[in-house]
């Protein structure tokens, strides 16, 4: 079986592990160039917690090059 790009949406509110969501996010965004990591939430906190967490984790990704940096 050939596998194709992975896609996760999180839907995460403020009481939300930014750790978990960041991981979670960056596990499917070093898949493939067009892999697809959505976080949906209400919480501008958390999303803002997310994307810091997510600069520093996706260096330490062995194929950090894949998803270059998210979000941009």
């Amino acid at each position: 079986m050939i596998a194709g790009p992975s896609e996760i949406l999180i839907i995460a509110d403020s009481s939300a592990d930014v750790s978990f969501v960041a991981a979670d996010i960056l596990s499917q965004a070093e898949h493939d160039e067009l892999a697809s990591s959505v976080l949906i939430t209400d919480s501008i906190l958390l999303a803002e917690k997310v994307s810091d967490e997510i600069d520093i984790g996706w260096k330490e990704l062995k194929r950090h090059k894949i998803p270059g940096r998210p979000f941009e």
